[in-house]
């Protein structure tokens, strides 16, 4: 059988908690897939036995996947531990190949649940579990998400600020989103997301995110659910929503990553999540069943942006190798592949009228692109000549220093975070209206608030800095109203 990396100390730890609870002897139920086994093969066999990576054909990443088998036949059989190949591998025990090879068997207390699984009858779930929903119906008409919500504009119950572990030093500031309708900004911190008011400019305290580290945060276009995506790198991620007004988790995808979710949006309807990562997929599901609906094969590299147009009818997805596609959510079909940028794609937004989506590079590019037809109508790089030379991009392919980050107000004025150090104010036709040089280290992300009078930066250090924006004439001015660090907030 295929190799698999050893197990992690916390699928033992699973186990051993499952076992305590007795065995089948002393009337224990039965482990289940899902509930008890399912968590021992994502640790330690998912990396070489899913849908992408079915080494001797074989996908541990689902039930159907184990009953079916692989390329030599059935892996387990069921009520026979001992004649199940799968049980073998693991236990080193029979002719089948050792997992992992040259190693120890895996640990006892995991042989154990495996044993009692295979010795039960194989149960895919307990009644419960099948009786949970996988996803949550949460669709709204996607013209009057675009609208300003009845009532207060949709705001964070009082949250505890010690959600957010403590940490030694802040972390860097890899994801930012400003809600389009509330006085609110979320930053990514350490397992957490940080939540702060942009008009009081207090912290409000934190969401946990244990999937580890949140490299994208979006708000729905009606402010009402937060995305968060990412994850531990080579090891798991997931997408998460969360509702705003509660702080519930309501609904979670892709579970069965075995890395880090790096790209991820909502679509403005609420009905379709896509995310992208280190696979070269974009996978779109569906909220209200969970369902995956479409898994397309186009990117040549790992996905690393991916933005729904406003009235989420087209999803666009960029990659590491600079490549450009747009996708109906629904069919699943390509609509146009957009082919400018030579590295590294880092951010997509559209415009708010959805006719333009900005697309930025590591290549120092910033192109805006008409989405009626799908061609370039603009092609600048913001950050030439500016900032620190020694923060610049060293990326071969650039000629200029990357854009980082892409974000639009309502009103069609653009910000951009660049690897000169610097962050841009741009009007819409991409000539700069001003520059914020005054960083310590280089800025990561930068957005404009619901309503456009305020900037809010984060950068490498793990400041989230607030700027008031005045327009004078054609130019715009920040100044710097507060700088809080991941670290300290809250404590």
């Amino acid at each position: 059988m295929p190799t698999c990396p050893s197990p992690k100390p916390r699928a033992v730890a699973l186990a051993a908690a499952a076992l305590s609870i007795g065995s089948l002897g002393q009337g224990r139920a039965v482990p289940t897939y899902r509930d008890d086994v399912r968590p021992i093969f994502k640790e330690a066999c998912f990396k070489c036995h899913n849908p992408d990576k079915k080494k001797a054909d074989i996908d541990l990443t689902t039930y159907a996947g184990v009953i079916a088998g692989g390329s030599a036949g059935e892996i387990v059989r069921r009520g026979s531990p001992d004649g199940s190949i799968l049980y073998q591998s693991m236990a080193h025990s029979g002719e089948a190949e050792t997992m992992p090879p040259k190693r120890d068997p895996l640990p006892e207390p995991q042989l154990a649940l495996v044993r009692e699984w295979i010795a039960g009858g194989l149960p895919e779930s307990s009644g419960a579990a099948e009786a949970r929903p996988a996803g949550a119906d949460l669709a709204v008409d996607a013209d009057a998400a675009n609208t300003r919500p009845e009532g207060p504009p949709p705001m964070p119950p009082e949250l505890s600020p010690d959600a957010a572990p403590a940490v030694a030093h802040a972390h860097p500031v890899i994801a930012l989103a400003a809600s389009p309708w509330a006085p609110l900004v979320a930053a990514s911190g350490h397992e957490a997301i940080l939540l702060y008011h942009t008009e009081t400019l207090e912290f409000l305290g934190a969401l946990p995110f244990p999937e580890r580290t949140p490299h994208v945060l979006r708000f729905s276009r009606d402010g009402k659910i937060l995305l968060a995506a990412g994850g531990r790198g080579a090891h798991s991620g997931a997408v998460v929503l969360f509702e705003v007004e509660t702080a519930e988790r309501l609904a979670e995808f892709g579970a069965d990553e075995i890395d880090a979710v790096l790209a991820a949006d909502i679509s403005a309807d609420r009905r379709y999540v896509a995310l992208g990562g280190s696979d070269k997929l974009l996978k779109i599901y569906e909220v209200a069943s969970g369902e995956l609906r479409h898994r397309i094969k186009k990117h040549t590299d790992w996905v690393t942006a991916v933005a729904f147009s406003p009235d989420g009818r087209s999803v666009a997805s960029g990659d590491r190798n600079g490549g450009i596609h747009t996708w109906d959510p629904v069919s699943g079909s390509i609509v146009f592949t957009l082919a400018d940028h030579k590295a590294r794609v880092t951010d997509l937004a559209w415009r708010p009228d959805g006719t333009t989506l900005a697309s930025a590079g590591e290549d120092g590019k910033l192109v805006l692109w008409e989405m009626e037809e799908g061609f370039p109508v603009r092609n600048s790089t913001p950050h030439r000549g500016g900032g620190d030379p020694d923060r610049r991009s060293v990326d071969p392919k650039a000629d200029a220093p990357g854009v980082l980050s892409v974000d639009y107000s309502k009103e069609g004025a653009m910000v951009t975070a660049g690897r000169d150090g610097t962050v841009r104010l741009l009007r819409s036709d991409t000539n700069g209206e001003g520059a914020l040089e005054d960083f310590e280290d280089m800025p990561t992300a930068a957005v404009f608030t619901h309503d456009g009078a305020r900037l809010v930066v984060g950068d490498y250090l793990g400041n989230v800095r607030f700027y008031a924006v005045e327009r004078n004439g054609g130019k715009a001015k920040a100044e710097l109203l507060e700088n809080l660090t991941t670290k300290v907030a809250g404590r």
